[in-house]
């Protein structure tokens, strides 16, 4: 399960990112659309769903110090590795020397691929498997309705009559040349549309009810035809099949369904204004009751499949005919401001945050409600590594473990030395944790260790002894043959033994010290400052 819940980690984790960044880009979209209005145009509205498209389609993309995401929270602490470094500080001449006898200056590493924003809190692999498997049910459900709508549809077309009628298809293949269409469209005859349709990727072809050649004039085909073939000219059975297969993969994410709804919208919007470009100015009169005579056919039909079809649900009636009696030929052209607007938001919002996610050492010079409150000098912060299973000490609660791969923010204490009590073999100290603000006890009935301490009272008082290069022992004072071991499942407890067996590592992240006398009030210092206080 944990290797299974290993490898999922990383593409869940990509997969939210994604589609919370889309989400964002989204709501940017629908605000803009909001703010300018009319100023974009038509065609401008719907080129800015393209970017929607781009966003979910690239999950990995490059930093850049504009991008929108870089103004939003920090990462939670994430994506890190913890250990010593393999080198003691002398040999290196610039690092400085540890403040604890024996201890390493911890060196935090930071992952190549959790380098950037996309980080997100650890869960357990059991949470990890569950929701996986929540998506899969999810995305297997909207795929399998979208796949079963699709083999009807390709029975739907195979029942298809082909339209012969001399000058349908002349008139097709003369609006074909007006918007400069060269494929080759089949025409089909059905009843199972209420409207005019184009569908097929491969094989394109314009789907007819029987009904209409009946009651529908030469000049209203031309409508007809003009709308579906700008339908096949902006390639929308293509980005049709991308954005239903991106809203297959981010099926939970009610933004992402309403953004492809607007984008439909505005999908008929552009297809109207390509239309209405290439007809003369009087024409768009016509244009409109062609529409509103087709729109009145769809919703008295029984609608069966969502294509690229010229009809619309009743939310967009009134903007598409406010639309076209509304158009401008000149304002349907390419626009220098929509460009330059796309190319703004394309720079801001198809990238990744500048900003990497916090390694622990960046955590650890935090800002905490801390024991330095009580104007004590003398305190390091500190990660503590058990020496002989290399996992960390961590404060749960009121609980103490020592199973973790990674110190993280459970893995942050102060070490508080004792003034005037103990020498370089054997120093007082009191370790509190930065998490739980609470300091690290022992109970001498149960040999039970907790992080329960409110303030560093003798239940808090812990002996540090050097043990030259093996590491320190952690011993309850003045209890002694009571250390502080790793039991069974990162249990910790400080039973009483004459083998203390352990030792521990705690590797300086950076420490406290004062410009006047311990009484006065201490700074945090945000170097590593070698040599007692």
């Amino acid at each position: 399960m944990d290797a299974l819940a290993a490898y999922l980690e990383p593409l869940l984790a990509r997969l939210l990112l994604t589609t919370w960044q889309a989400g964002i880009l989204i709501g940017l979209i629908l605000l803009l659309q909001k703010v300018l209005g009319g100023w974009l145009g038509v065609r401008g509205r719907h080129c800015l769903w393209l970017l929607v498209l781009l966003r979910l389609a690239t999950p990995w993309t490059f930093p850049s110090p504009v991008s929108l995401y870089n103004v939003l929270p920090p990462a939670p602490l994430r994506g890190y590795q913890a250990g010593a470094a393999a080198a003691p500080a002398q040999a290196n001449p610039a690092a400085p020397t540890p403040v604890l006898p024996g201890s390493e200056i911890f060196v935090p590493l930071v992952e190549a691929s959790a380098a950037r924003r996309g980080s997100w809190p650890r869960l357990p692999p059991p949470a990890i498997i569950l929701i996986s498997l929540l998506w899969l049910a999810g995305a297997g459900f909207l795929a399998g309705g979208i796949l079963a709508s699709h083999l009807r549809l390709r029975r739907l077309v195979r029942r298809g009559q082909p339209v012969t009628d001399r000058w349908i298809l002349d008139l097709l293949q003369e609006c074909q040349r007006l918007l400069g269409v060269r494929a080759g469209l089949r025409v089909l005859a059905t009843d199972e549309v209420g409207s005019p349709a184009l569908t097929g990727l491969l094989r394109p072809c314009l789907l007819l009810p029987h009904g209409i050649r009946a009651g529908t004039d030469r000049a209203e085909f031309r409508h007809i035809f003009l709308h579906e073939l700008a339908h096949f000219k902006h390639r929308d059975i293509l980005i049709g099949h991308i954005a239903s297969l991106l809203h297959v993969v981010h099926w939970f994410n009610p933004l992402v369904a309403l953004g492809w709804r607007r984008m439909r919208a505005d999908r008929e919007l552009a297809c109207d204004g390509l239309a209405l470009s290439v007809l003369a100015p009087g024409e768009a009169v016509a244009y409109g009751r062609t529409i509103i005579h087709q729109i009145e056919r769809w919703l008295t039909a029984r609608p069966r499949w969502r294509l690229a079809a010229l009809s619309g649900d009743k939310a967009t009636i009134r903007e598409r005919i406010t639309m076209i009696a509304r158009f401008e030929r000149r304002r349907y052209r390419r626009s220098g401001r929509v460009l330059v607007l796309a190319g703004c938001l394309a720079g801001v919002g198809l990238t990744e945050g500048f900003t990497t996610a916090p390694t622990w050492d960046t955590y650890a010079r935090r800002k905490f409600h801390t024991t330095h409150e009580d104007q004590h000098a003398n305190i390091t912060r500190v990660s503590i590594r058990h020496t002989q299973t290399d996992r960390f000490l961590v404060a749960r609660g009121d609980r103490v473990a020592c199973d973790a791969r990674e110190p993280g923010a459970a893995g942050l204490w102060e070490v508080r030395f004792e003034d005037g009590v103990g020498d370089d073999r054997e120093r007082i100290v009191y370790f509190y944790s930065v998490t739980a603000r609470r300091y690290l006890t022992w109970n001498p009935a149960g040999n039970d260790v907790a992080v329960n301490g409110r303030t560093p009272d003798e239940h808090a008082r812990w002996a540090l002894w050097h043990m030259g290069g093996g590491g320190d022992r952690i011993v309850p004072y003045p209890f002694a043959h009571c250390y502080l071991r790793v039991l069974k499942e990162g249990l910790v407890k400080a039973p009483y033994g004459t083998d203390p067996g352990m030792f521990w590592d705690l590797s300086q992240v950076w420490r406290v010290k004062t410009s006047g006398p311990a009484e006065s009030k201490p700074k945090w210092c945000w170097q590593r400052v070698p040599g007692p206080d």
